[in-house]
């Protein structure tokens, strides 16, 4: 596959994408991103995908916010960071956290990955 989006270069990258989208988001979701990547390469797919995400998730009605949302989860998939970025939403404080779910979605996306149920995609160099 082929990225599509600009990478993000180091740890710290990851931390400020996490932050800006919401680490309640990544966590909770990233799952769905990764399982679907292939849904990404095309544009028309893409909006697709984002529209049933919207009516199905009820994370927002802003559909510009959900795309950069999402774009912040794609470029950490692309970075190959979402064993970190997991890492990093179950290490945050509970009080920042809107969300206990994300910690348990992450953590499920972590033994997913682990046990083969979920898999990374691979990226032409």
């Amino acid at each position: 596959m082929e990225k599509t989006l600009t990478p993000l270069n180091t740890y710290q990258d990851m931390k400020e994408a996490i932050e800006s989208a919401g680490a309640w988001f990544i966590g909770s979701y990233m799952i769905e991103f990764v399982d679907n990547y292939e849904k990404f390469q095309d544009k028309e797919t893409k909006r697709d995908f984002l529209n049933y995400f919207m009516s199905e998730y009820d994370v927002t009605t802003d559909f510009n916010q959900l795309r950069n949302r999402v774009n912040i989860a794609i470029r950490i998939i692309e970075s190959g960071m979402v064993e970190k970025a997991m890492e990093y939403v179950i290490s945050r404080s509970d009080s920042n956290m809107k969300c206990e779910e994300s910690k348990v979605n992450a953590r499920f996306l972590l033994e997913c990955l682990k046990n083969g149920q979920s898999k990374l995609p691979v990226f032409d160099e």
